[in-house]
């Protein structure tokens, strides 16, 4: 909203606790932490036990800090080590330099073969779109915080033939 007044629908706004001051507020409903707690109230299912955020600025930071404090099993990917750091620092079990390992192979290799119960795409980049859905669970989650240009995905690949949902957060 980068404006210093803004109208809002009433369903859009949630209560300031009363311990919680205006400047903590705005801090932590900013996009760092309000769009990762809004992406945790879509995916609260308690079976979920691995994330993957592809992408460690401060909506992906914001997703790996709340996600391992909810005590999930964090996945930090970046191209940037001074974020990769960051993101361990704020609770990443691992973090993963996408310039130097294929994310995709890894997070496969790291859950088993398996793949993540959900993966947040936090950068916007298609090619980050198209390894969350390489790197997701069969009947897991893509989560999409990132904004986006036009991405080219395939109901039957991508979809259907995973039983993949995609939520937008």
């Amino acid at each position: 909203m980068h404006a210093e007044r803004f109208a809002a629908a009433a369903r859009a706004c949630h209560p300031l606790p009363e311990d919680v001051s205006w400047n903590v507020g705005v801090l932590i409903s900013g996009d760092g932490l309000g769009v990762p707690y809004h992406t945790s109230a879509k995916i609260h299912d308690a079976s979920i036990e691995t994330i993957a955020v592809f992408g460690a600025g401060p909506i992906g930071l914001g997703n790996v800090l709340l996600q391992s404090f909810l005590g999930r099993r964090a996945i930090a990917v970046d191209i940037l080590p001074t974020r990769l750091e960051l993101a361990r620092n704020l609770g990443a079990e691992h973090a993963l330099n996408a310039r130097e390992d294929d994310p995709v192979e890894q997070i496969q290799e790291w859950t088993g073969g398996a793949g993540a119960d959900v993966c947040i795409e936090a950068v916007g980049r298609p090619e980050t779109a198209k390894q969350c859905f390489a790197a997701v669970r069969t009947a897991g989650t893509v989560v999409f915080n990132g904004e986006h240009p036009a991405l080219e995905l395939s109901p039957s690949e991508d979809f259907i033939r995973r039983d993949i949902t995609a939520v937008g957060s």
